[in-house]
């Protein structure tokens, strides 16, 4: 279970060095296929994080062909270092106003590119180990203990209405939407064996997004890239339905991909009383983020449909960058002279 406790760092093993505490905050303007991110990763062993701003509304190959993206790495937390109210020299800022469910989100990088604004959350953080919330849990089906190696030892996905502006490429944006946050914690290698497949979306009764949405979906789910990375296998998840956040208990999708790139989803999820939501997804944009060192999330905004309404909502595939160049097959690269 989620609570107010869960808004502030979490104990750190002082004996793992790699122990890693996230914070992710989405944020979307669909009616401009914009879409981008927020995102810190803390060492509180090493008293450092990295933070990555991304603004996006094309369709990249690589991160410098996106509006704008900013890594910055070794950002230092500072003493006294509180999860709840926290300024970092990266130019990112968060103040919690109502821990776990509301907050304001800013950054600024000095140089004419900036971004405001607010997240209220729609239900509680939605606990992926707690078989009181998760089905998937509480029935310990095949892949329920799933946990992306020991980075989701704690872990909690969010939806909530967002709403404020960005000022990017000498334009000012307002941002309105439905977006999902995140939030982990436990030991976190920067090498990453396994896929994720992390998607959500909001469908609406009129096309641009307001606090009451008809349906809400967030799925983790995994894939074998092996064969394509088209089956994808559900893990845990939610939907909000008329208010009620409901638990799922299963799901598949089919993906198409560009590449690495997903740009078409079939989506199903199943709740635990047997009812099925299916949606259509077609990605809107593209965009490969370099999360951390040796992990890229190829992201797409994607505008969902279901019985003829529409939402929007995310898509991020991640690879491990180790398993990306075995799948990419490189040709010997020629000497010279040969």
């Amino acid at each position: 279970m989620i609570t107010a406790a869960d808004a502030v760092l979490h104990a750190a093993d002082p004996s793992v060095a790699m122990w890693a505490e996230t914070n992710f905050f989405a944020f979307s303007a669909p009616e401009l296929d914009l879409n981008g991110h927020v995102y810190c990763l803390f060492r509180p062993n090493q008293s450092v994080c990295l933070t990555t701003v991304a603004i996006n509304d094309r369709w990249c190959k690589t991160p410098w062909d996106a509006n704008y993206v900013d890594l910055s790495m070794h950002v230092p937390m500072g003493e006294n270092f509180d999860l709840r109210n926290y300024s970092l020299d990266s130019g990112v800022s968060v103040r919690c106003i109502e821990p776990v469910m509301k907050y304001e989100v800013a950054y600024d990088d000095g140089a004419g590119t900036k971004l405001a604004f607010q997240f209220d959350a729609l239900s509680p953080g939605y606990d992926i180990h707690d078989p009181e919330m998760d089905p998937t849990v509480a029935a310990q089906a095949e892949g329920s203990d799933y946990a992306w190696g020991t980075a989701y030892n704690g872990h909690y996905d969010q939806t909530g209405y967002t709403e404020g502006e960005l000022t990017v490429d000498g334009r000012t944006v307002s941002i309105r939407c439905i977006a999902t946050r995140d939030h982990s914690w436990g030991p976190r290698r920067e090498r990453h064996p396994s896929t994720l497949s992390w998607m959500n979306g909001a469908i609406c009764a009129t096309e641009t997004p307001d606090r009451n949405p008809d349906l809400v979906f967030h799925a983790l789910c995994d894939f074998d890239d092996s064969t394509g990375g088209a089956d994808i296998r559900f893990t845990h998840g939610y939907v909000i339905e008329h208010d009620k956040l409901i638990g799922l208990s299963g799901g598949s999708a089919k993906t198409r991909r560009d590449g690495f790139q997903p740009v078409e989803v079939d989506l199903e999820l199943q709740a635990p009383d047997g009812r099925t939501w299916n949606l259509h997804g077609e990605a809107r944009n593209a965009f490969p983020w370099q999360a951390w060192p040796n992990v890229t999330g190829f992201n797409s905004l994607m505008r969902w449909t279901r019985e003829g309404r529409t939402g929007y909502g995310e898509i991020y595939d991640f690879y491990g960058l180790q398993r990306l160049n075995q799948l990419a097959a490189p040709r010997p690269i020629p000497r010279a002279g040969g």
